[in-house]
């Protein structure tokens, strides 16, 4: 009895270390928290020079404009109900932008865009979040894809939507203006 009692303390003490060392490894891979200001990073994420073959009839409109940012965000991400109460409290009016709602069901989707007030926004609910990652390669959130004539041309992950529009205009504009700026 006392060899098995000891054999269960010692796989016990085993499993706690390699849980310890799981917990390690997943905080290397996850980056730091940023503190202070929002951040923009481009990522390689999205299929760039790609024209998403199926459109949602909501963002139908979308391969006709010059421009056009789709914010690909999730029901379940703290950082995508922090980017939605910037669109609503107009930290960024941003006429060129459509909003894909990452969900699970479309119940989660409307819920999120109702208590988020977004009703106001282009938006479309895209269920288990097929559309984005099969159309515009896409499976984290919060990733904005910009689009031109319906090309997907950048992809950038992000916490602030002023910094992100900025980012934007400045690569939209045409390369002489941005050589006399």
């Amino acid at each position: 009895m006392l060899v098995v009692f000891g054999f269960a303390l010692l796989v016990l003490a085993v499993a706690v270390v390699v849980l310890f060392a799981m917990i390690g490894e997943l905080a290397a891979r996850v980056p730091a928290a940023e503190t202070g200001a929002g951040w923009v990073r481009p990522t390689d994420e999205a299929r760039l020079g790609s024209v998403p073959e199926v459109w949602p009839p909501e963002l139908a409109h979308a391969p006709d404009r010059d421009t056009y940012v789709l914010l690909v965000l999730s029901t379940v991400c703290n950082s995508c109900k922090a980017v939605a109460a910037q669109l609503v409290d107009g930290q960024a009016d941003w006429d060129g932008v459509g909003i894909v709602v990452s969900t699970a069901s479309r119940r989660n989707g409307d819920d999120f865009v109702a208590e988020r007030r977004l009703g106001g926004f282009v938006s479309y609910v895209d269920e288990s979040g097929s559309w984005s990652r099969e159309q515009l390669g896409v499976e984290s959130s919060p990733t904005a894809v910009v689009l031109r004539r319906g090309r997907v041309v950048a992809a950038y992950a992000f916490s602030d939507l002023a910094l992100l529009r900025s980012e934007v205009d400045d690569r939209s504009r045409p390369s002489e203006a941005k050589e006399a700026v």
